[in-house]
């Protein structure tokens, strides 16, 4: 596992804030580590040993003396053949740092965290791709700053207690508000920021160093395209590229355009340059198209059953797997075995390409809105909360937050970062402002550290250069697949002629396809009408049980009396029960007051307290002061 751990001392020198000050500089087997120790800083830095990851040393005769950059995760230089950062580029970023105020951020893409200290001036840059896919944490208080790829290392380390905020948004299966973390005051960075170190003058401060919209290039569709396709099948190339890589592939439209993608690069020699990997059964719509278009593509494809072996509910699993969600999720048995599982049965492959963001392709948030949306410069905020964050309303929040809260203030804290970025651009169409806040929402729902690091995960769509040219192109010529499906034809004709299934289309629209778009727009339509009046409709319970060896846990560990808030009844009731035919709020709180147990048993110093006082994140500002 890849990580690092930054801290400052913000007080006097004098002051041993952070333990011994006899200066260090070290460099770990295998140059997959750094440690740094100077006056009121110290810097841990390693990663695992795979392709993506590097540390460049400035040359100098004295270690002591010596600068450093380290680069995690996949980045690249835009407009280089290489498909990874070279000690040239780090020399090059390195020089811009000592140099410039701002370095050019703007030419790097991946998906990736880089950290640069300059030895002369005592100054660091951390910052991470412009999306915030490796994302990192920070804060501070009146003695020290902290910045770490884990939030729960910066909660222990000026130990923080536990955000009400954002424990109850998991406890509601929705995202954690963007910029927080589980922790009161330990953000995560957002999406285009960076953060800036002086440790001389004992500064820190908060740097938008990407613009996040681009104004749409009013071109014709079939210049866009051309732009789209020219850049696309490019990055997923440099994504696929090295040995040990294996690529998603299944029925839907963004996988067959990263597929048509490699096609057209590798050609006939694809068998032997990419290894093509599918989730499911033999009977799955995904195994099915998968196998249909390996046959025709001659691809080396290889199925993954869904199922590879049975869970462990252990208490050793349940411990790591809650240190390894970092509190960025609750301990669901099945998602996280999984991605055990998933790691030991592809141990022989480095890294995962996957299709994640080809949604901005393709409309994705026209349901949203419904009719309503080409039209309207504002966002419905209602729909958002309902289709995509997914905020349930079967907690308890004024018992959880002990009278504190009610859900309406609860959905208006999930709600409020959202509102910002529909402020700070108040006069552009929704669909663009709704482009950001999908990327917001997928940088705090599903990326972090624990994917794209563990499972080492490359998103090309993901990258800022794919997404520079994507978010430019007008919203309609994305409208109803018109783009994706047009590029797929464009770079591998017959691709696109396989269907997916009866109603997703896989032509772009024209006469001879209007048939299936119209059955794919009213099934689109009934679905969005159904989810969004949910509620009038009569719900059959479904009942949970929670694994024994997680009772006991609760029994042993989680006492009456030490329980985070008013949890008696619940808990006794599971321990009469034998943790059977419980609701799912039940099942989903008894989780989440596991996940508190385990993460303020393991780190010692965050405190067993609930608050609901933390302050929100800085959004939309260009630049924010770190100080208490």
């Amino acid at each position: 596992m890849s990580e690092f751990t930054i801290k400052m001392a913000l007080i006097n020198e004098a002051d041993d804030t952070l333990g011994s000050n006899i200066p260090c500089f070290r460099i770990g087997e295998n140059s997959c580590s750094l440690k740094i120790i100077d006056k009121g800083l110290h810097i841990i830095a390693k990663f695992a040993r795979h392709p993506f990851g590097k540390i460049w040393l400035s040359k100098t005769k004295k270690l002591n003396e010596r600068s450093a950059v380290v680069c995690f995760g996949w980045c690249y230089k835009i407009g280089s053949d290489e498909n990874q950062v070279t000690d040239s580029d780090l020399s090059e970023f390195f020089d811009e740092h000592r140099k410039i105020e701002i370095p050019d951020f703007q030419k790097y893409s991946g998906n990736y965290s880089i950290l640069s200290y300059d030895n002369i001036n005592k100054t660091i840059w951390i910052v991470s791709d412009k999306w915030a896919q490796m994302g990192f944490f920070y804060g501070y208080n009146s003695k020290m700053i902290v910045v770490s790829s884990k939030a729960s290392i910066v909660a222990n380390n000026l130990h923080a207690n536990i955000d009400g905020y954002s424990y109850i948004s998991l406890l509601r299966c929705s995202t954690i508000q963007p910029g927080r973390s589980l922790y009161n005051n330990v953000w995560r960075v957002t999406c285009g920021k960076g953060i800036y170190l002086d440790v001389k003058s004992k500064k820190a401060k908060l740097v938008q160093i990407h613009p996040l919209f681009q104004v749409p290039k009013y071109s014709n569709f079939k210049e866009a395209l051309n732009d789209f396709v020219d850049i696309v099948p490019k990055v997923c190339q440099k994504a696929s590229s090295l040995p040990g890589t294996v690529v998603d592939l299944t029925a839907g439209n963004d996988s067959r355009l990263t597929v048509a993608s490699l096609i057209s690069h590798y050609g006939s020699d694809i068998e032997n340059k990419v290894t093509f990997k599918v989730v499911g059964s033999e009977d799955d719509i995904d195994v099915i198209i998968a196998r249909k278009i390996a046959k025709i593509y001659n691809l080396n494809l290889i199925l993954q059953e869904r199922n590879l072996s049975e869970t462990d509910y252990s208490t050793d699993f349940l411990n790591k797997a809650i240190l390894l969600s970092d509190g960025l999720f609750l301990p669901d048995p099945t998602f996280v075995s999984g991605i055990f599982r998933e790691k030991q049965y592809w141990k022989s492959y480095d890294n995962l390409v996957g299709s994640l963001g080809g949604e901005l392709c393709r409309d994705f948030f026209w349901r949203h809105e419904m009719l309503n949306m080409g039209r309207s410069k504002r966002v419905n905020f209602d729909a958002l909360l309902r289709h995509r964050l997914y905020a349930s309303n079967d907690i308890d929040v004024k018992r959880i937050s002990n009278n504190y809260l009610t859900i309406d203030e609860h959905n208006y804290s999930l709600l409020q970062p959202y509102k910002e970025i529909e402020k700070k651009y108040p006069d552009i169409k929704n669909v663009y402002k709704l482009d950001i806040i999908y990327l917001y929402k997928l940088m705090t729902k599903s990326m972090s550290w624990v994917y794209l690091d563990y499972r080492r995960n490359l998103l090309p769509f993901l990258t800022s250069e794919v997404t520079s040219i994507t978010l430019r192109i007008p919203w309609l010529f994305r409208k109803n697949r018109k783009l994706v499906t047009a590029a797929v034809e464009k770079i591998v004709p017959y691709l696109s002629s396989i269907p997916s299934n009866n109603t997703q289309p896989m032509m772009p629209m024209r006469v001879s396809t209007l048939p299936n778009y119209l059955h794919h727009i009213i099934t689109d339509y009934y679905s969005v009408f159904m989810r969004h009046f949910y509620n009038r409709r009569k719900r059959i319970s479904t009942k949970y049980s929670i694994p024994s060896e997680w009772l006991e846990v609760l029994a042993s560990g989680l006492s009456v009396e030490n329980t985070f808030y008013d949890a008696r009844m619940l808990i006794d009731n599971a321990k009469r029960n034998y943790g059977k035919n419980l609701l799912m709020s039940e099942y989903r709180e008894l989780a989440g007051l596991l996940l508190l147990e385990s993460l303020t048993s393991h780190f010692k110093n965050i405190k067993r307290e609930i608050y609901y006082s933390g302050s929100d994140v800085n959004l939309t500002d260009d630049e924010k002061v770190l100080s208490p």
